[in-house]
């Protein structure tokens, strides 16, 4: 079965969009909210037991990706039967991992309190607060979360993400009306409950609706099995990475410097989270097309498509590191206070944080379409050694800067360079050093429009909103530009901006300009 791959990428992000708008601006007021009503502290617990149920949910890591991969060639063959086994599989796994969570997450409450450097607000119980915490993870995993995965394998995306959006939406209300009103977080911390609750019960309700004679029922053939295991050791390995370089930051930070300072990183991240969000958005809505790609189409046509989108997704994600640099700032303490800032060069670390993680995330996507998890493992163990290594010994010499260092090092060594090599060694096999070449080229004219940003930026140092409106335009406006005086009459940005002309209808005038700019 050939998926409309175009169609369904155009919805997933459509929606996708609208979806990252809502909710860039929804958590922000949250934060801003716990911060006046009842203190930064309790935001640095938040951060911490998100970040604690995120190492635990590393009992999951691997299975949901590897799952959706065994999918593409029965749905490219249009076997029903063997794509609803693998469902019913998914779903025993599920139990069992919620079980191994809850159990763990038991055996860690004697330890909450060393986790945290001074003390904690008086008038919160951190083990309540923590078991409540411990639920949401618990019974996101018992309560039909498996039939998402069907969504996904289908590039049916965008109705997971319009249910996710209209519930959010909702939960968020109710969590500012009782922060305003009531002051009470244990109130707060139940509304995300309640959200996963009613989130999993309406997709679950759509899954039957759109895929009624798909039935996870069956005994899945030792064969299928095997290589979902083999998948699933290599997912979890690489994995684990992505969890300590992400929830370990919070953790370290904590143990270092405190709660208000980890308070203070968490909303930093919170903005890197958010803004990288809209990239995840292109992976999750064309991760499953790539994958049918694969099954369907030569080596020769998919390095084609690769190119073609690396280039369009590395201009984007250069244009909006740049923004980053010039906005991270002034946006901090607007929405969280001057007193909720960090210094400059931590700022830069975000964003140079930010750009290393997006030159991997192309290719991270055929490593997924062709299921190389377990072939990336040694790369994916150095990272995760190296991450941990320098994390305690530059973040405790140089703290949140520190932290964010050892990442950047760590992320470009193993993940960056490992990823490329495993990917190109597997599948492309030729066309490794011009790619390494595009993407040096890539950077190094992207820090030229980064370091142009930065000095606009400290230009117009004030926050008032009138600076901020100017930095605002300027970042939509130059980079843009700067990018289109460099690659306006190459090859690859003529083939790339035709190829997706095609697939998406613009104005005519606007196809002529970009053609012939």
């Amino acid at each position: 079965m050939r998926l409309n791959r175009t169609k369904n990428a155009k919805k997933n992000i459509a929606w996708g969009l609208c979806n990252k708008v809502v909710f860039m601006f929804f958590p922000f007021v949250i934060r801003a909210m716990i911060i006046q009503t009842v203190g930064a502290e309790y935001l640095g617990l938040d951060s911490l037991f998100v970040s604690i149920l995120q190492v635990l949910s590393l009992a999951e890591l691997g299975f949901g990706e590897a799952i959706v991969y065994s999918m593409y060639r029965p749905i490219a063959n249009n076997d029903k039967v063997l794509v609803g086994k693998i469902l019913g599989f998914y779903r025993k796994i599920y139990r069992r991992i919620g079980l191994a969570i809850l159990s763990v997450g038991f055996l860690l409450m004697p330890f909450l309190t060393n986790l945290v450097h001074g003390s904690y607000p008086a008038g919160i119980n951190i083990y309540v607060l923590y078991c409540i915490y411990l639920f949401n993870t618990v019974i996101s995993y018992w309560l039909y979360a498996y039939k998402q995965s069907l969504l996904n394998a289908y590039m049916q995306q965008y109705i997971i993400v319009n249910v996710n959006m209209i519930v959010r939406l909702a939960v968020y209300i109710i969590q500012f009306l009782i922060l305003w009103l009531l002051k009470n977080f244990y109130l707060y911390v139940l509304m995300i409950v309640i959200n996963t609750v009613i989130n999993n019960l309406i997709l679950n309700y759509y899954v039957d609706k759109y895929h009624p004679e798909i039935c996870s029922s069956g005994k899945l053939n030792k064969e299928i099995k095997a290589d979902v295991f083999e998948k699933i050791k290599g997912l979890i390995i690489g994995k684990v990475t992505g969890v300590f370089r992400n929830a370990m930051g919070n953790v370290f930070v904590s143990s270092f410097v405190g709660l208000v300072t980890t308070g203070i990183y968490s909303n930093y991240m919170m903005i890197f989270v958010g803004i990288q969000g809209f990239f995840m958005l292109f992976y999750e809505s064309l991760v499953s097309g790539i994958g049918n790609s694969i099954a369907l189409e030569t080596k020769k046509k998919n390095y084609e498509d690769l190119t073609k989108l690396d280039f369009i997704y590395m201009c984007i994600a250069g244009w909006v590191t740049a923004s980053m640099c010039c906005l991270y700032q002034p946006f901090t303490r607007i929405v969280f206070g001057e007193n909720m800032a960090f210094d400059d060069t931590i700022m830069i670390l975000f964003c140079v944080y930010f750009y290393v993680l997006r030159i991997g995330d192309m290719l991270t996507m055929y490593a997924a379409g062709n299921g190389l998890w377990w072939e990336m493992r040694y790369f994916s163990i150095g990272e995760t050694l190296i991450n941990l290594v320098l994390t305690y010994i530059l973040g405790s010499m140089f703290g949140v800067g520190g932290v964010l260092l050892a990442t950047i090092i760590s992320l470009l060594m193993c993940g960056v360079l490992g990823n490329t090599y495993i990917v190109f060694y597997n599948y492309f096999i030729d066309g490794i050093k011009l790619y390494i070449w595009r993407h040096i080229k890539y950077f190094s004219w992207t820090m030229l429009i980064i370091g142009i940003m930065y000095t606009v930026g400290n230009i117009l140092n004030e926050d008032i909103i009138v600076f901020v409106l100017v930095k605002i335009l300027l970042c939509l406006i130059l980079p843009p530009i700067m990018y289109l005086l460099r690659y306006r009459r190459t090859t690859i940005y003529i083939e790339s901006i035709t190829w997706i002309l095609n697939r998406i209808k613009f104005p005519e005038f606007f196809r002529r300009v970009m053609i012939k700019t």
